[in-house]
């Protein structure tokens, strides 16, 4: 007689794998891509998801989350600055009559409050021309950059035919002429402009010079 067989019994399935937060997955990409405000919402959706359900994950929304924290501390750390620029530009802006532009922006007809010589001139005093001023701009042409040199001479040439041409009519002004051509390093920039700017002898004078 043998004895009855202890009852059979199937062996417990593994545990399921752990699964990681689709929440924190999102959250890491909005805070990559600067989706801010969706970044920290699915970041603090994950943390409280994760232990619940036992998922994987949690450092990922709290990477997403500081990501999401980052970008907005970034935007409003720059539009501080922008507004604390704009405030000290507004505070050391140069009285009216003064305008100082960048020579790039000048065009015939636009006249100066001075005219000095200089090796590198960036800015200008602009000026109505209606006021007492040294010169004015007749002429800006582009030129090619064959060397110092022949850059010179080619924006004196340049600048010489233009004139007549330009003050039509007013053959007894006495004028100097001088000439704001790039420099190798604005030629590197992109700068191909020279202009022209007669100056009158005796200092100043009111009114254009244009024919």
């Amino acid at each position: 007689m043998t004895a009855p067989l202890p009852p059979a019994y199937a062996p417990a399935p593994p545990p399921a794998p752990r699964t990681t937060s689709g929440f924190a997955v999102a959250a890491v990409v909005c805070g990559l891509i600067g989706c801010n405000p969706l970044g920290i919402l699915f970041a603090i959706i994950a943390l409280v998801r994760i232990p619940k359900r036992n998922q994987k994950g949690k450092g990922l929304a709290i990477t997403g989350l500081v990501l999401s924290l980052l970008w907005i501390f970034g935007i409003l750390g720059g539009a501080v600055y922008a507004y604390l620029q704009d405030s000290g530009s507004a505070a050391t802006a140069p009285p009216a009559g003064d305008g100082r532009v960048s020579v790039t922006r000048l065009v015939p007809g636009d006249c100066l409050s001075d005219v000095s010589e200089a090796s590198s001139v960036t800015r200008v005093p602009r000026i109505a021309c209606d006021q007492p001023h040294q010169g004015e701009v007749f002429a800006v042409f582009t030129v090619a950059f064959p060397g110092v040199d022949e850059l010179d001479q080619q924006s004196e040439d340049g600048c010489q035919k233009r004139f007549s041409a330009y003050a039509a009519g007013s053959a007894n002004l006495k004028m100097d002429l001088y000439y704001l051509h790039p420099t190798e390093t604005s030629w590197a920039a992109g700068d191909r402009t020279v202009i022209c700017i007669a100056a009158d002898q005796s200092g100043s004078s009111t009114g254009s010079i244009k024919g």
